[in-house]
């Protein structure tokens, strides 16, 4: 409840509210919460930062709260103008600033004045570097691969689960992006789809990734387009996969042709063999195997029709 007395407002399950002031910021926006129930807020203005609050086992008692400023002052944070937070599937908090991403993976231990962040370091034309360090973050996502989307002033940067690795990068030049100011991206881990909102319009873009969980969602997995025709070059979508599951695919005969990993809970073929030429028309096999059961694995399969 940005800038009132008591800011932070809670409708509890019995359907009653409460109110929280547990600093003397009052002007707060956006708030995400850790897998630690850990409360993370946006604090505006010069002097802001973030601020991270826990109410404790007992609502109605402030013994037990643990509240923490982070800034500048006492963190890795190098600008305190904060404009996005977001929790990855691993529950670390992804902080996007006008300098740049940094991450907070301390779990319960975010109230320690230890707990300091961290930038992502990467390697850029083979000179190591600080993950898009001094780009204005806008927003962060995280699609079902864990993977990060980052939306700045100068397009989408599509890291890695670790954000180590670029995956893509959008801009004007090279997508049918309007505009490379972006203000915001949302996405459906259902089917991967993921909308980018920029400052002259709305795009969305068919995402690899998929959420998943430990087993498959169905033991006859879904492959979409299937047939796959001639004139179609395009993705090759295999879903309802185990997380991050190991996927081959065989000719009839059992001959290795391609194998990955899923993102998430979907996997993508492009129809060429392991040398990269286009398969040949056939029936194809798929079998996927969960990442996390190696003793009693979780196993599916899926046929493939394709037409060359």
């Amino acid at each position: 409840n940005f800038a009132a007395p008591r800011p932070i407002s809670v409708r509890k399950a019995d359907g009653s509210w409460q109110s929280f002031k547990p600093v003397t910021q009052t002007n707060l926006f956006q708030v995400v919460v850790d897998q630690q129930d850990n409360k993370w807020f946006i604090v505006q203005g010069n002097s802001g930062g973030v601020m991270v609050f826990n109410e404790g086992d007992d609502f109605n008692s402030t013994t037990d709260d643990k509240v923490r400023f982070i800034n500048t002052g006492n963190s890795v944070l190098t600008s305190n103008t904060i404009n996005c937070l977001t929790v990855d599937l691993d529950g670390a908090v992804w902080i996007g600033t006008d300098a740049g991403p940094f991450v907070f993976e301390c779990g319960s231990n975010v109230f320690d004045s230890s707990c300091k962040g961290s930038q992502r370091r990467v390697v850029e034309g083979g000179i190591p570097a600080l993950l898009l360090d001094g780009e204005d973050i806008r927003t962060i996502a995280v699609d079902g691969g864990n993977r990060k989307w980052f939306g700045s002033t100068t397009g989408v940067y599509v890291q890695s689960a670790s954000g180590e690795q670029q995956i893509h990068k959008f801009t004007t030049d090279n997508s049918p992006l309007f505009d490379n100011t972006i203000q915001k991206i949302g996405i459906n881990n259902k089917n991967g789809e993921v909308f980018i909102a920029t400052d002259k319009g709305m795009v969305s873009y068919k995402g690899e990734a998929t959420e998943g969980g430990i087993f498959h969602i169905d033991a006859n997995i879904l492959v979409y387009p299937n047939p796959v025709k001639p004139d179609y070059d395009g993705p090759i979508a295999i879903k309802g996969l185990a997380s991050n599951s190991n996927v081959k695919i065989t000719d009839i005969t059992g001959r290795l042709v391609f194998e990955t990993k899923a993102v998430g809970g979907q996997a993508i073929w492009y129809g060429s063999d392991l040398s990269g030429k286009r398969a040949a028309s056939g029936v194809y096999l798929v079998f996927s195997t969960a990442e996390l059961l190696i003793d009693k694995p979780d196993a599916a399969i899926a046929k493939i029709l394709f037409i060359n």
